[in-house]
C-alpha cells in the first residue's frame, strides 16, 4: 500500500526522510506559486523504494507581526514516479499521521483535528482533496494549524497548502488561508473563492 508523504515540515524534519538524490530525473510538478515575501523554495528528490522517487518541490514563508506574532505558510507539490497515488482511506490518514508526527515531534502533544467537508471546505472541485484544522498546544504554547492537500490521480501528484500560528490570529489566518488558495495554481483546475 502506498503511502502520501506529508512534507508540511519538510524543511525542518528532512533528514526524517533519508538524503535526497537531485542527479534521479523525475516529473517535475506544474506548480506556480507565489505564497509571500522572503520565501525559500527547497527542491528534492527522495527515493523511497527501488525505482521509486518522491519529488517535492516546498515554499515556505513567515508573515511578521501580526499583533506581534508570526503567520507561518507552507506550500508543496509532491510527484512520484515508479508507483502511483492511490487516494485510499489508509493512505489520507498516513499522511495527515504524518502531519500529526510532525506536531508531536515539536512538542505538541495535544491536538484536536478538525476535518473540513461541504460547505466548510475551502477547495470544493473534483480532485480527491482533505481538509483540516489542527489545535494544538504544548507547554509553552497553542497553535492552530491549517491545511489543504489536493491529489492529482491523472498526473500522480499532490498539492499543499498550510497556514499556522498562534489561535489569537484565528481570523488572520483564515483570511490568509483562502487568500494563499485564490493564488494556487493546480493545472487541472482553476477555482477561485
Amino acid at each position: 500500500m502506498r503511502k502520501l508523504f506529508a512534507l508540511f515540515f519538510l524543511l525542518p524534519l528532512s533528514s526524517a526522510y533519508g538524503g535526497g538524490d537531485e542527479s534521479v530525473q523525475v516529473n517535475q510538478c506544474d506548480y506556480n506559486r507565489k505564497i509571500g515575501n522572503n520565501v525559500k523554495t527547497r527542491e528534492r528528490v527522495f527515493e523511497i523504494n527501488e525505482n521509486q522517487y518522491l519529488y517535492v518541490k516546498q515554499s515556505t514563508a513567515i508573515k511578521k507581526d501580526l499583533d506581534k506574532a508570526d503567520l507561518n505558510i507552507s506550500a508543496s507539490c509532491q510527484s512520484l514516479t515508479g508507483t502511483h497515488y492511490t487516494g485510499t482511506t489508509e493512505e489520507w490518514n498516513g499522511y495527515f499521521g504524518k502531519v500529526l508526527k510532525g506536531l508531536e515531534q515539536k512538542g505538541f502533544v495535544e491536538a484536536d483535528v478538525t476535518l473540513h467537508t461541504g460547505n466548510n471546505s475551502v477547495y470544493t472541485g473534483y480532485l480527491t482533496s482533505r481538509e483540516i484544522t489542527v489545535s494544538a498546544q504544548r507547554q509553552d504554547k497553542s497553535l492552530l494549524y491549517r491545511a489543504l492537500a489536493v491529489l492529482d490521480l491523472e498526473n500522480n501528484t499532490l498539492y499543499t497548502l498550510s497556514v499556522s500560528g498562534e489561535p489569537s490570529l484565528k481570523e488572520k489566518l483564515e483570511e490568509e488561508f483562502k487568500a494563499q488558495f485564490n493564488n494556487m495554481s493546480i493545472h487541472t483546475q482553476e477555482q477561485k473563492l
